[in-house]
């Protein structure tokens, strides 16, 4: 997508796919890199997705609802997204009533992602937090792959 954006001269989109890039590799780094090796983070539940509690899936779709309406324009308010972020994910804590193995996968997913949207809501500087924002959006992408 970023060469095709950069042969139509659409630099400032250029530019996002350079952060979303920038930002999965943070990502993988700071989650998979086990010192000497890359490590599998998620399992399957025996080839198949593990499945997420619906009382609780109903605050991951909302939050993943508000991540796709996020304007990609200067008209940012990345505070308020950090604070709707923040409710969906007290709300999906509170209503947890997962156990087992798929539990366990989930807050692998889960915690990390928590600590990220902690330090998206501190981050002041726009272009950090935009950074800080597709780090979240490729942690919601994992999900998807592991989780219905």
């Amino acid at each position: 997508v970023k060469r095709m954006a950069d042969k139509m001269g659409d630099t400032e989109f250029a530019q996002q796919c350079d952060r979303w890039l920038a930002a999965g590799s943070e990502t993988m780094e700071a989650d998979l890199w086990g010192d000497t090796h890359y490590l599998l983070y998620h399992e399957l539940d025996n080839g198949k997705k593990w499945k997420v509690n619906d009382d609780m899936m109903v605050h991951v779709r909302n939050m993943e609802k508000d991540m796709k309406a996020f304007p990609s324009d200067k008209e940012k308010n990345h505070a308020g997204m950090a604070d709707k972020l923040h409710a969906n994910i007290d709300l999906l804590t509170s209503s947890c009533t997962m156990t087992g193995k798929a539990h366990d996968e989930l807050h692998k997913w889960l915690v990390p992602f928590i600590e990220a949207v902690d330090a998206y809501s501190e981050i002041a500087d726009p272009e950090k937090a935009d950074e800080k924002f597709a780090e979240l959006q490729n942690r919601m992408v994992t999900f998807n792959l592991y989780f219905e």
